[in-house]
């Protein structure tokens, strides 16, 4: 077996499946509530890292789902389309390329509707860190605001990457098919 190949594939899994993701989003989960709440039953701890992991899953799979609607195609092509987006693929079948056109569009129109989540974020993390700095110890206070400030970065440097890779795909789109514009 070529170790390159397996290594790849658990990374497609990782990425793709709506399972690894629940199974990644679970252990992220469970770290990140026994940091902040170490005083918490095991019973506690494991009914909040199973409500978040199994909220993040439903959000992930009803996007792919809403996706799916809207490009005619299932699930698995939605997963196709952006693993081509993430690469940089301009699909050879016309049926496909327009499938991927659809999802950038749609991709595209929700990031420019959500402009106002950096700035909710960036109150939300205010409020935060002001209440764990009055109401706890230090400590508390600590691993919130690192907490915190890596969720927010990754957030913003995710959405910033997302907007290149998208408009991208639709600068490469327009390029290999002059037909309809594919920004909204």
């Amino acid at each position: 077996m070529n170790r390159t190949w397996g290594i790849r594939d658990l990374k497609h899994r990782l990425r793709d499946g709506v399972v690894a993701q629940a199974l990644l989003s679970f252990l992220a989960a469970a770290t990140v509530i026994r940091l902040l709440r170490p005083d918490m039953s095991p019973l506690a701890w494991l009914a909040h890292t199973v409500f978040c992991t199994a909220l993040a899953a439903a959000f992930l799979t009803h996007r792919r789902g809403r996706d799916a609607r809207a490009t005619g195609g299932d699930p698995s092509a939605v997963v196709r389309a952006e693993r081509m987006i993430r690469r940089g693929e301009i699909p050879e079948d016309p049926g496909e390329r327009a499938s991927v056109r659809l999802v950038v569009v749609r991709r595209l129109r929700l990031l420019r509707r959500t402009r106002w989540a950096p700035p909710l974020f960036l109150g939300m993390t205010v409020l935060t860190l002001g209440s764990a700095a009055a109401a706890g110890p230090w400590t508390l206070f600590l691993i919130t605001s690192g907490v915190w400030l890596a969720v927010g970065g990754t957030l913003l440097w995710t959405r910033r990457r997302t907007f290149r890779l998208l408009r991208a795909m639709a600068e490469a789109l327009a390029a290999a098919d002059p037909g309809p514009s594919p920004a909204p």
